[in-house]
């Protein structure tokens, strides 16, 4: 005798498909689940039901309910956004046996999306060694410098242009006063009540020579003047370390003497009248490529690359505090990777440190390290895409950052932009001025080592643990053109 057993099927559920969660994330919140007929309360799990397409979207309790035909979920929910909930086929059963059938729907969560990094349109060009920067009056993103290959010849002559609003990028008409416009240092001052991009020294890469020349762009009558005030460093065939704008003056920590060894000088430039002052404190280790921004009344580093006869550029740990007002310098917490050839910005009153080297030159990588001023503490962010180093890179300081070009991980010149949005700002408001710690001269060594990183999340701060170090690479051969 043959006996009809009726499936196992979702009929409906609250929300209904298509239907939104709320109040706005992050919270908790109740998900039932009906069906045509009772279930097995027993096989019903909270690992039966699957959410995706929501980060930090979880399932925390479930119980059966309305006489068996009801599975009652209780799900969280950091972010807003859609998210797919799934319950596989013949994870839930009636008297043993008889197995749901696979269902699936979409829904809303009520609140912004987390912040994610995206793909943006290409650059003019591949490109390389270049300055990114943000200039706030008019909202754009501008790559200053760099070269499109190595080995002389490849010197861009004109900024580009990275408009958001649009999308698009723009070669712009500007010229630059000359071809030494390699690993700049380039940074928003204001003159006079108008705001320039001013940038600092720079090299050629047929030659390997540098300069201590300083030139301001203006964005909005896209033009470009030289500036008679030359950064001495420069003439001296040193490259711009760490650079950083406090107080509308522009400091610049350390440097590279070309293929020779690292600077550690602390200078000070001020726009009007236009000079120079050589700071007395010094970096406790000589260093080039250094990540480093301005947070609150302090400039803070993270990493740096030492120097060695045989490898050139040896990526370091080394972070530091400098105040420019005492005009001292403390140590504080070790970024967890040794890294170099990146820039450091000011992203939420952190110093976020994106790519560069990892470990080893040149060993580029997509990891972001977090520097907590208050907590002095690391952590690393969500990684971006593509593995690269001596890029161009920016922020606005509270929604976006963007990235481009630079060399990717077989050394190539690359042209793909990333682009990290956050639809709502998670910048805490008011945010915390960082004190000044009481703190020794710090002695500190150049020697990298593998360190300890912190478990890839974003905030809150994760604990740090075991990371292990990258297969080094070998060095280039012959030796690299900065």
């Amino acid at each position: 005798m043959l006996v009809y057993v009726t499936p196992l099927q979702v009929t409906t559920t609250v929300p209904p498909i298509g239907g939104t969660f709320s109040p706005p994330a992050p919270g908790d919140y109740q998900y039932d689940v009906n069906f045509n007929q009772a279930v097995d309360a027993a096989s019903v799990q909270t690992s039966d039901l699957t959410l995706t397409g929501n980060v930090g979207g979880s399932v925390t309790n479930v119980q059966v309910i309305n006489g068996g035909t009801t599975a009652e979920f209780t799900l969280h929910f950091d972010n807003g956004g859609s998210v797919t909930a799934s319950i596989g086929a013949g994870s839930i059963t009636v008297n043993g046996c008889n197995g749901n059938a696979a269902f699936s729907g979409m829904y809303m969560v009520e609140g912004p999306a987390p912040c994610s990094w995206s793909a943006g349109p290409d650059l003019p060009s591949p490109g390389v060694r270049f300055v990114g920067v943000f200039f706030p009056a008019n909202g754009k993103f501008y790559v200053m410098g760099g070269r499109a290959f190595d080995g002389g010849g490849g010197e861009f002559t004109n900024p580009f242009e990275y408009d958001p609003i649009n999308n698009s990028w723009t070669t712009k008409s500007a010229a630059y006063p000359d071809n030494q416009v390699n690993n700049m240092g380039c940074a928003v001052l204001n003159d006079s009540g108008t705001d320039y991009i001013y940038c600092v020294g720079g090299s050629e890469s047929a030659t390997s020579t540098s300069t201590g020349r300083v030139f301001r762009y203006d964005p909005v009558a896209d033009s470009i003047t030289t500036i008679p005030s030359n950064w001495p460093p420069g003439d001296q065939n040193i490259l711009p370390g760490g650079f950083s704008v406090f107080n509308n003056k522009l400091y610049i920590l350390g440097g590279f003497n070309i293929n020779v060894s690292m600077d550690d000088r602390i200078w000070e430039f001020t726009p009007s009248p236009a000079g120079w002052v050589q700071k007395t404190a010094v970096l406790p280790v000589p260093l080039g490529y250094i990540p480093t921004t301005t947070i609150g009344n302090f400039i803070y580093t993270g990493g740096g690359a030492a120097f060695d006869p045989t490898v050139i550029l040896m990526p370091t740990t080394n972070s530091f505090q400098y105040d420019p007002v005492a005009d001292s310098i403390t140590t504080i917490a070790n970024i967890p990777r040794p890294t170099d050839n990146t820039r450091g910005f000011n992203f939420c009153n952190q110093l976020w440190v994106p790519g560069g080297d990892d470990t080893t030159f040149p060993n580029p990588t997509n990891e972001v390290d977090i520097y907590d001023p208050v907590a002095n503490s690391w952590s690393v962010g969500t990684p971006f895409s593509e593995a690269r180093r001596n890029f161009a890179t920016d922020t606005d300081g509270s929604t976006h950052i963007w990235l481009g070009g630079g060399y990717d991980a077989s050394g190539a010149p690359i042209a793909s932009m990333e682009i990290f949005t956050c639809p709502v700002s998670p910048c805490a408001s008011p945010s915390p001025t960082p004190t000044a710690t009481a703190t020794a001269t710090p002695t500190a060594t150049a020697t990298a080592s593998a360190s300890p990183t912190p478990t890839a999340t974003s905030t809150p701060r994760a604990t740090p643990t075991p990371r292990p170090a990258p297969t080094p690479r070998p060095r280039p051969t012959p030796a690299p053109r900065p």
